[in-house]
């Protein structure tokens, strides 16, 4: 399996750039939507089991894995389309899974004094 994880500090940055874009205006000069629809994500998937292998690296420890067949309504692979978002901000997210797996790992120990 495969899903889009995306560092919390990738979608602040986006979501503070739209935050002060006004909408876009059609021919006769009045507002054509007051809002627009983006997906914000990392428009990368990865394997749900590089996800564990890197946490286990982080925290030395080995992960009880049991496997279990496909779930009813699971799928395969999701990812964020952000063309759209590239488009109007030029968003792309910066923070690879390593990093910010890490830094959440940094932040939890810390948070929870472990």
């Amino acid at each position: 399996m495969k899903t889009d994880f995306t560092y919390i500090d990738d979608i602040v940055e986006a979501i503070n750039k739209l935050i002060h874009l006004l909408p876009d205006k059609n021919i006769n000069n009045s507002v054509s939507v007051p809002f627009e629809v983006y997906n914000i994500g990392n428009n990368n998937p990865v394997e749900l089991k590089k996800f564990v292998s890197i946490l286990e690296d982080l925290l030395g420890k080995k992960a009880k894995i049991r496997l279990m067949p496909l779930q009813k309504g699971e799928v395969v692979e999701t990812y964020a389309d952000i063309k759209n978002l590239y488009k109007k901000i030029g968003y792309k997210p910066a923070t690879k899974i390593e990093d910010g797996l890490k830094n959440f790992v940094t932040w939890y120990k810390k948070y929870y004094n472990i």
